[in-house]
């Protein structure tokens, strides 16, 4: 069970990817790391503070970890990002 400004903050954070897709490799590998340590920070809090979190927004233990795996995810893949373009210069 989540809630409207739950859904609002994921579908905002969708679309901040993918601006910053379009923008360019560099603005994407940027925009996943931002986002990946976003979702990372709101997991900790989500499995440490109690719901709704700063009042806001629902959420309970499997969001916490689909939190955990977004925010892994879109980290690990902005770092190759950057560590691949790089390694090709």
């Amino acid at each position: 069970m989540t809630n409207t400004v739950h859904n609002i903050v994921h579908l905002l954070l969708g679309a901040i990817l993918l601006v910053m897709a379009y923008q360019g490799n560099a603005q994407a590998a940027l925009g996943m790391k931002i986002v990946g340590v976003v979702y990372l920070l709101v997991a900790v809090l989500g499995f440490v503070a109690a719901s709704p979190l700063l009042g806001l927004v629902v959420v309970n233990t499997a969001d916490n970890w689909l939190h955990v795996v977004l925010g892994a995810v879109l980290l690990g893949l902005g770092l190759m990002k950057i560590s691949s373009e790089t390694s090709a210069m």
